[in-house]
C-alpha cells in the first residue's frame, strides 16, 4: 500500500509553480491514484478562481 493519500499528492502538485513542474510531478502518481489526484488538482484550481 501506499503511504501518501491522493489528496496529499494533489495539495503538493497544485502547490508547483509552473504547468511543467506539475506535469512531470503527476508522472510520479501511482496510476491507481492517476485520475484521482488529477480531479483534485482541477478542483484546486477551480476554487482558487473562484476566490478572485
Amino acid at each position: 500500500m501506499y503511504t501518501t493519500r491522493p489528496r496529499e499528492h494533489a495539495a503538493y502538485i497544485a502547490k508547483l509553480p509552473t504547468l511543467a513542474e506539475r506535469q512531470e510531478a503527476l508522472k510520479s502518481v501511482p496510476k491507481e491514484y492517476l485520475a484521482m489526484v488529477k480531479t483534485h488538482v482541477q478542483l484546486i484550481f477551480m476554487m482558487r478562481k473562484s476566490k478572485r
